[in-house]
């Protein structure tokens, strides 16, 4: 992340292409489709370097289109069926689903602008090889995942220690409503410190909005994974990590943030040049 540039995609785009590979898994129980997974990686790996190349409206809107159509086009040419429709369905949704974030992060990264803090501007360039430093961009994607971060833990601190009333025992028997408000608060609080720590020049009440927006679409990114898992039967999403599961238990708040911040970042900053 303080990288940034290259190093800071190729990460992204790697964890979009393993937790895709963890989504076909969980939708197919059985084997999925070796083209619905090439479809899937060329979709991802194509936003990623989109992000990296800085938003074309008309190749996010190409990469789009390869994601919703193409797996259609291919139900009907293999014979068309129901079993096929829900597979077709499912790849456009899990290609979306990981493609986004990966865009929105990178994109996020390597906004331009300045930071009014020389700290974090002097971190920047020193990390920085042979690609722009982006101060601004590591001071954004710097509150997303801290927001996302300190949200989480303390609405499991909370939570277990005064959580009473479930949040949705239907998906996630853990979470509790105490827990998810003091989550909350959390991401809010950090969202108001990061933008004066990392001289984003925000007002009191951008800085807690925003901050609240990621700590509320990180919550539901995790009941989304969570529905996913117990649609699939499964306690984790797969094997990669010991003891935490797979990638999308480990990204699962971000697949939701981080588009989100993209879209607020713009209206904050404006789109990337």
């Amino acid at each position: 992340m303080i990288l940034g540039g290259p190093i800071f995609a190729l990460l992204m785009i790697w964890v979009g292409l393993a937790g895709f590979d963890e989504f076909q898994r969980l939708a197919h129980r059985d084997r999925p489709l070796m083209i619905h997974r090439l479809l899937g990686f060329l979709v991802i790996a194509g936003l990623g370097i989109a992000g990296l190349a800085g938003v074309s409206t008309v190749m996010v809107f190409g990469l789009v289109g390869l994601a919703v159509y193409t797996p259609l086009l291919a139900a009907l040419v293999d014979a068309p069926s129901a079993r096929l429709f829900t597979r077709a369905a499912l790849t456009t949704i899990g290609s979306l689903l990981l493609g986004l974030p990966v865009l929105a992060a990178i994109d996020i990264r390597g906004r331009g602008g300045a930071s009014e803090q020389p700290w974090l501007t002097d971190l920047s360039h020193l990390a920085a090889l042979a690609w722009p430093s982006t101060p601004r961009g590591l001071a954004w994607v710097g509150l997303v995942v801290l927001a996302i971060w300190v949200g989480d833990s303390a609405a499991y601190l909370v939570g277990r220690a005064i959580g009473r009333r479930l949040l949705a025992p239907m998906i996630s028997p853990r979470k509790t409503i105490a827990g998810s408000i003091t989550g909350l608060a959390g991401s809010a609080a950090i969202g108001l410190v990061c933008g004066v720590v990392f001289g984003l020049g925000l007002s009191l009440a951008a800085g807690l909005a925003i901050g609240a927006a990621v700590g509320a679409l990180a919550q539901l990114g995790d009941l989304v994974e969570s529905w996913l898992k117990r649609q699939a039967g499964v306690k984790d999403s797969g094997t990669l990590i010991p003891g935490h599961g797979g990638v999308l238990d480990r990204v699962d708040a971000l697949l939701l943030a981080f588009p989100v911040a993209w879209l607020l970042i713009a209206l904050i900053d404006g789109t990337r040049p």
